[in-house]
């Protein structure tokens, strides 16, 4: 059989996608497997230093990404992060959302032992450029005003917008 009757065949096209098909996934797959322990430590990376953006420094001595605790609360799995200091709880930090006017904010965000919002971040949002950029802290320092409160300071009726 020569190679113009086989390309005569109905067969021959289907069969020739379906193998590079094969060798593109191959492919894809080689260099996911090659990738991911790199990929891994950036995420983790970018996540220590975002979470140290919220913590004052020398707080923690611990590497808080490996001391972590799951809570399960209002149907959302929650992950603190527990930063120590000698071996002492100083701090919890933890990610949260929130609906704004224009859709969901997700916030960083780190409590110390006595209750006191040590720091705050916006990771996401959507609001309104111009109205809404005062929750970044990269564009206004308005978010940095938070650090050292707690519930109790202000009076719980002054919390509200």
């Amino acid at each position: 059989m020569n190679l113009d009757a086989i390309r005569e065949k109905i067969a021959y096209q289907p069969v020739l996608l379906g193998i590079a098909a094969l060798l593109a996934s191959a492919a894809l797959a080689v260099v996911s497997g090659a990738t991911a322990p790199a990929i891994a430590a950036a995420e983790a990376k970018d996540l220590r230093d975002s979470l140290s953006e919220v913590l004052p420094a020398g707080l923690a001595d611990n590497d808080f990404l490996k001391d972590t605790v799951n809570i399960d609360a209002e149907g959302k799995t929650f992950t603190i992060y527990r930063a120590r200091q000698q071996g002492v709880v100083k701090a919890a930090l933890f990610k949260t959302s929130g609906r704004g006017y224009a859709g969901e904010i997700q916030l960083l965000m780190a409590i110390d032992t006595d209750g006191r919002l040590l720091g705050v971040r916006v990771l996401k949002h959507s609001e309104t450029p111009g109205l809404g950029d005062k929750i970044d802290a990269r564009k206004d320092d308005w978010i940095k005003g938070f650090g050292g409160r707690s519930l109790s300071d202000p009076a719980p009726e002054q919390w509200a917008v």
